[in-house]
């Protein structure tokens, strides 16, 4: 007994250090792939000091109030959201809590490399202030953040067709390579349809045998028999769709009215039509923080239209969002000192 026992820590603690090398190797490729990003951008002329500077130049308080306010309303309706997901599900969380748990969240996301801290945050929190169990909590971000997905492809299908509608790509002459763009926007209407599957129980039954065999199995198994629960409340779904829809909606104008500021009225519909899409590829954790990734995918679609300025008007973007959620950290910090009371389940 005493070897068996012996040999089960031997083989965690193996199991251990393997995922710990795993890790660091990816947090390593990831770097080295910034690096790389971050070194083409300059060494290609795709970020310019003196625009750069002359961009900064352009940028007024009044301007960087205004965008604050427009990220302040996204926060917002993230968190109505919230509310709404979690109360349906017998939870019991005020609309001020969600507030504040979605900006501890919005810092983490901002400042945790991968993307997805401020959603383990999210999830930490909700469980302990919501009454609900782990895989309803679980079940409640992901449903949010998956339903987030198919807002923006679907922001970038309604541009894409109101351009055509309006003959705006014949006028301003778009590259052909523009048809990417559709193409990357059907990745949601994707998961509208796996979402749809789960609908039926055999499917169900086996896409959670395949699910079990994963890394996380049984935490991803759980947290889909959570997401099934939504499955049959259309209505409810619609809403938060279109909620978030609403919250991007009111993002993309921020950066429209942000690229319009710094380089004119040329940019405004590359930065409509880039915005959704270079969020869709923040979807994947290509760098620490996507730092590098996200600017070189705006710099691309910026290409098509022939114009520059696509990197820096990001990395303007991503200074003033990062200084707003910058809130949560503080929140963060006092969390547990607002007296705010737990919910038991």
């Amino acid at each position: 007994m005493i070897t068996e026992s012996s040999n089960n820590k031997k083989d965690t603690a193996k199991n251990l250090l393997n995922k710990f090398r795993s890790r660091r190797a990816v947090n390593t490729l990831k770097t080295v792939v910034m690096i790389l990003l971050i070194t083409y951008l300059f060494s290609s002329g795709k970020i310019d000091i003196d625009i750069f500077g002359r961009f900064l130049d352009k940028v007024s308080l009044g301007l960087i109030l205004v965008i604050l306010s427009i990220v302040l309303i996204n926060q917002l309706i993230m968190a109505v959201r919230q509310v709404i997901l979690i109360n349906w599900l017998n939870g019991n969380l005020s609309f001020f809590v969600s507030f504040k748990i979605i900006l501890v969240g919005f810092f983490f996301n901002n400042f945790l490399p991968g993307g997805i801290g401020g959603d383990l945050i999210r999830l930490h929190y909700l469980k302990r202030y919501s009454g609900l169990s782990y895989s309803e909590s679980a079940s409640s971000v992901f449903i949010d953040r998956l339903l987030g997905f198919v807002g923006l492809g679907f922001l970038t299908i309604i541009v894409m067709v109101f351009l055509e509608i309006t003959g705006l790509i014949d006028i301003l002459h778009f590259s052909k390579e523009i048809i990417l763009l559709p193409i990357v926007s059907t990745i949601p209407l994707a998961i509208i349809c796996f979402m749809f599957i789960l609908r039926s129980e055999r499917i169900f039954n086996w896409l959670n045998s395949i699910v079990q065999r994963l890394y996380w199995g049984q935490q991803l198994a759980i947290v889909l028999s959570g997401v099934k629960r939504y499955m049959h409340r259309r209505r409810l779904l619609f809403l938060i769709t279109m909620l978030g829809t609403l919250s991007h909606l009111a993002v993309i104008g921020a950066i429209a009215a942000l690229a319009y500021y710094l380089i004119g009225y040329e940019a405004v519909v590359p930065s409509l039509l880039s915005a959704p899409v270079v969020f869709l590829a923040s979807i994947i954790p290509v760098t620490p923080g996507n730092i590098g990734w996200t600017e070189t995918v705006a710099e691309t679609i910026f290409s098509l239209f022939s114009l520059e300025g696509g990197a820096i008007l990001f990395i303007l973007w991503r200074c003033i969002y990062s200084a707003f959620s910058l809130s949560g950290g503080i929140l963060y910090l006092y969390m547990d000192k607002l007296n705010i009371p737990k919910k038991e389940q």
